[in-house]
């Protein structure tokens, strides 16, 4: 989210707080483990120990993400995950932007004995 409008950054400010709490290279000791998906919930697109991410994709990115198909890579910023396929679909479809570009829906498979450090 990109914005200079003060109500938008102090909105954002307490969400920004939040994930930020869950994210930790040790977790602390007492600290609230995350939902993690453990089990498969066909009423909400939910599948055991995967996680969706939907957007768009530009034509400009595309070659890139072919490229780098089945390649371990880090992001180094918030990765807005759901555990849930039909949601993450849903904001591909209804909130994504811009509208001319690909859809396009990344699947994450989290090891569930490491599992993430980062959530």
């Amino acid at each position: 989210m990109c914005s200079d409008d003060e109500n938008v950054i102090k909105a954002a400010v307490p969400l920004a707080a939040t994930m930020n709490s869950y994210c930790a290279m040790e977790r602390r000791p007492g600290a609230k483990e995350p939902p993690w998906p453990q089990q498969d919930r066909a009423e909400n697109g939910q599948y055991a120990w995967q996680w969706w991410l939907a957007g768009r994709l530009l034509d400009d990115n595309l070659a890139w993400c072919k490229e780098h198909t089945d390649s371990d890579y880090r992001v180094n910023m918030f990765l807005p995950t759901s555990t849930s396929k039909t949601a993450a679909e849903h904001c591909m479809r209804a909130h994504s932007y811009p509208k001319t570009a690909k859809c396009v829906l990344y699947h994450f498979y989290l090891d569930k004995d490491l599992r993430c450090l980062h959530v």
